[in-house]
């Protein structure tokens, strides 16, 4: 935590700014958020609403949390150094990774913007750093905040083109996969209670 939080204060000290992400799966929603946290405050917000927990999972909506950031980015002209916060590490290493694995098309449409922002503004850098959830920093708990809300349905318009963003997410496979072993472990479960040999064993387990 004091890691993460002097990495914060060292950015705004340079004059930076930090965007915090986040990606939910929230009373059976997917959603993700990023919110600005500079030394006056916090300032612009994005949320993105995915759908069920049964069409996509938290690593998805991670990522797209990421590519909300991007577009925070692209809308602050004269920024020109930006760390990105997030609290889910396998996120951080797909996103810095080329290599082929789950959800590649979002991580994919992430290096899309960023490449197109880079493109155009050669002196900006932008890092990609982690933060531990939950651990009082305000940029974090808020945008844990407004994930959830995403999760539940909010979504606020965008300021770029993000193709990825304009019809409905593919359904993931993964996301499918774990829906039905849930929904497997739950009828068992519900058919076990029910039998007689599970009021006999009940007796004495």
């Amino acid at each position: 935590m004091d890691t993460a939080r002097a990495d914060m204060e060292r950015v705004i000290s340079r004059g930076g700014s930090c965007i915090f992400t986040d990606g939910s799966g929230f009373e059976d929603g997917a959603g993700a958020a990023a919110v600005v946290a500079t030394g006056r405050g916090v300032g612009a917000k994005r949320q993105k609403h995915l759908g069920s927990m049964g069409e996509h999972t938290v690593f998805e909506s991670e990522v797209c949390g990421a590519i909300l950031a991007l577009d925070i980015i692209a809308d602050i002209p004269r920024l020109t150094d930006v760390d990105i916060f997030l609290d889910c590490q396998p996120a951080i290493a797909a996103l810095s990774s080329p290599k082929p694995q789950p959800g590649q098309y979002l991580l994919a449409a992430f290096r899309a913007v960023l490449g197109r922002i880079l493109s155009t503004r050669r002196t900006l850098k932008i890092r990609l750093r982690w933060v531990p959830a939950h651990v009082g920093i305000v940029g974090n708990e808020l945008v844990d905040t407004l994930a959830k809300e995403a999760a539940q349905g909010a979504t606020t318009a965008l300021k770029t083109r993000i193709k990825v963003f304009e019809s409905p997410l593919p359904t993931s496979r993964a996301a499918v996969i774990a829906a039905g072993a849930k929904a497997f472990a739950k009828r068992w479960d519900e058919e076990w209670r029910t039998s007689p040999r599970y009021t006999r064993v009940a007796s004495f387990d």
